[in-house]
């Protein structure tokens, strides 16, 4: 971010991998956990009570205040919880599998691309080359630079997903 400024971020879902989501934006120097989002409002608070950030039942309570969304629900909430937060302007970060569907990645591609934000998927070397294909369709950038330089910024190079 320029002039110093901290990213801000949000996470949706706070099961496991949601949780290790906000561990990791906790942590990060660059980025400032706004809140948390979670259909079960009381883990929510929960977790947002142990990171000190807010607690918000739904995923669109988030627009307007992060920058970029972790988007760590089941898996077939996917599509809709990131096209709804990329369709407000905001950078998601979608934990693998991207989408249920080839189709529906491409789509939530498409809707970055008109939104001028960042789609990506959290992989690693254990994905399957169907999910890594899929990955392949986005432009290879920081998923929360906006596309301003084209390099991973530091905290993305820092942290290991």
């Amino acid at each position: 971010m320029p002039n110093g400024e901290r990213l801000r971020a949000g996470v949706v879902g706070t099961g496991h991998m949601g949780q290790y989501h906000v561990l990791v934006y906790a942590e990060l120097a660059d980025a400032a956990l706004v809140g948390v989002a979670d259909i079960d409002a009381d883990r929510a608070k929960s977790v947002a009570s142990r990171y000190e950030t807010e607690a918000f039942s739904d995923h669109r309570d988030l627009i307007g205040r992060v920058d970029v969304a972790s988007v760590a629900v089941p898996t077939e909430q996917h599509f809709h919880v990131a096209r709804d937060l990329l369709e407000a302007g905001i950078s998601v970060l979608v934990e693998k599998p991207m989408t249920p569907t080839l189709e529906e990645a491409r789509e939530l591609f498409a809707v970055a691309r008109r939104a001028e934000r960042s789609c990506t998927s959290a992989t690693s070397s254990a994905s399957t080359a169907r999910w890594t294909s899929s990955s392949r369709s986005c432009r290879p950038r920081c998923w929360w630079s906006r596309g301003a330089s084209g390099r991973s910024c530091r905290a993305c190079r820092r942290t290991r997903w």
